[in-house]
């Protein structure tokens, strides 16, 4: 089953777990448990994906041409 996450979770503290709640369209909440262990690696995982698509060029996805206004009925 692939469920649709429609909002930010929710960070509850569950002793040693952070449990993640996850509003869902199916009116159902997705729920995660992650162990702190798997939370710092998540972390790290995030930060590293993030710095590494700030630092790569972004590929040109359109042209920009300057637009210049012209004279109008031929008056300068």
């Amino acid at each position: 089953m692939i469920a649709l996450c429609t909002s930010t979770p929710v960070f509850t503290d569950a002793g040693e777990n952070t449990l993640l709640t996850f509003p869902s369209g199916d009116g159902e909440p997705i729920r995660i448990v992650l162990t702190r262990n798997q939370l710092c690696l998540l972390a790290m995982h995030s930060q590293i994906a993030r710095t590494d698509a700030f630092a790569k060029p972004q590929p040109e996805m359109a042209e920009l041409v300057p637009m210049t206004a012209k004279a109008v009925g031929g008056a300068n």
